[in-house]
Formats: C-alpha cells, structure tokens, sequence
C-alpha cells in the first residue's frame, strides 16, 4: 500500500491543488473552521498526513507549534519550499510512516490524521495508525481523525452525472457494499459508526462525529458563488447546520480524547 500511495502522489495526483475547485474550497474553510474551534490555545500539534501543508501553516499561523508529517517525499519537499517562500516556520518536516511514528510517548497536544485513515483498507493496520497517535498524545490531548464517506462515491456520480454509466455505478456499488475502492493506490471509505468503533478500539474516549462539507458543495454554480464573500459564508453555515448529520456529506471527522 504505501509504494502505491507514494507512487500516486508523486506522479500521478497533485495534492498541491486539490483546494482549487469548489469542494476543495469549502472543505479546507470548514476543516479549518472545525480544527480552530477546539484548538482554543496555543499547542503542539502533529499534522500526519498533511500532504504539503495546507492546514499545518495555517494553525502555526495561529499560533500553534506545528509539526508536518506525511509518507509522499514529495509533499513535505513542497512544504519546505512553501514555508521559505511564505515565511511561514512549522517546528518539523518529517517524511514517515503513520504506523510508527519516530516521536515519544505525550508528546503532542493535537493529532490531526488525514490521508492513513482512508488509504488503508486493512482494519488492523489502521487501528495501529490510531494506537500511535494515542500514544504521542498527551493525557487529555485531542484526535481529529479524518475519513471519506461511504456514499461519496454515489454523492459524486449524483452531482457530475456519471451514476447512470455502468461501469460508474458498479464502482460504487462495490464501496457501498464494502467500503473499498479498488482503485489504485487503495481506498477505504467509512461509515460514521465504524469509525467511531475503530477510535473507541484505541482507547479514546468522548468521541463526537461531525461531517466537514456535507452537501452544499453540490450548489449550483457553487463556484462563483464562492467568490462572494457573503454567500461564502451562507455556504458554509450550511455545512455547520448539517455537521451532525455525516452521513450525508463527502467526509467527516472523528473528534476524541485520550483519557
């Protein structure tokens, strides 16, 4: 799986831009939104599988003492660059795996996991990304764990019209049924309820689910729409109003506590 991932991102998929369109737009407002909302005060912060750094130097920009973790060379190479240009400091650039994580055990107040939790299709392995991140937590740290929707596939073919096309919708038949993308690089797409069972097996406690986007994105005209600044905002209160409801939206977060 991870030469797969490596292999993905480096040559295949430009992670650099994937905010540029219309759900990438309001998934880093609302991600943003949700991280800044519990990240009340100053905290050392882990960002794993934070790609080139998107929300990394937007929390050191708050204030935080973040470190950018990822398994593509390639991202945390971008990062670099980003952060000379930008004059942006974060405390560390690693590249690594999420299943061992090189740090100590109570080391970061915050552990935000993005891309481990649904590129890996294996149950146990995820329970180690998940085991890990516990363990550098301190007591009392916070997880956010971040997972694709089961549905995101079928809402995806909904708003682009490619659900009526066989192949398309044998694709997602399959990851309603399974929750796998055979895809390559691989893909794992949760249920909110198995995600909360997967958290809960590492041993975190007070876990909250609450969906990112939800289905606003699917707006029409959504794109120029976000330009408005007014209307973005309507946006996104949108997608707060429905967070408790993640079943019907693309992503969601997992919000818990080591105890």
């Amino acid at each position: 799986m991870e030469n797969n991932v490596v292999d993905y991102y480096t040559n295949t998929f430009n992670e650099h831009f994937r905010h540029l369109d219309a759900f990438g737009k309001i998934q880093q407002r609302r991600t943003l939104q949700l991280l800044k909302k519990y990240l009340l005060n100053k905290q050392k912060v882990i960002d794993i599988g934070g790609a080139t750094g998107v929300y990394s130097f937007e929390l050191a920009k708050c204030g935080h003492e973040v470190h950018l973790f990822d398994i593509v060379p390639i991202h945390i190479e971008k990062a670099r660059k980003v952060s000379a240009e930008t004059g942006i400091a974060l405390h560390g650039f690693h590249v690594g795996d999420a299943q061992d994580l090189a740090f100590p055990d109570n080391t970061f107040d915050a552990v935000i996991v993005h891309g481990p939790l649904y590129h890996i299709t294996d149950e146990n392995s995820r329970l180690r990304v998940l085991k890990e991140a516990y363990r550098v937590l301190k007591p009392g740290g916070i997880l956010f764990a971040f997972a694709i929707n089961r549905y995101a596939g079928v809402f995806y073919g909904i708003k682009r019209e490619l659900i009526l096309d066989d192949a398309y919708f044998d694709m997602v038949s399959h990851e309603v049924k399974t929750g796998l993308r055979t895809r390559s690089p691989s893909w794992h797409f949760h249920l909110p309820e198995e995600m909360d069972a997967e958290v809960a097996k590492a041993d975190f406690k007070q876990i909250e689910i609450k969906g990112v986007v939800g289905p606003i994105w699917m707006l029409p005209d959504v794109e120029r729409r976000l330009e408005e600044a007014e209307t973005q905002q309507k946006i996104l209160r949108v997608s707060e109003l429905l967070e408790n409801e993640p079943i019907i939206g693309q992503d969601f977060v997992c919000i818990a506590r080591k105890s």
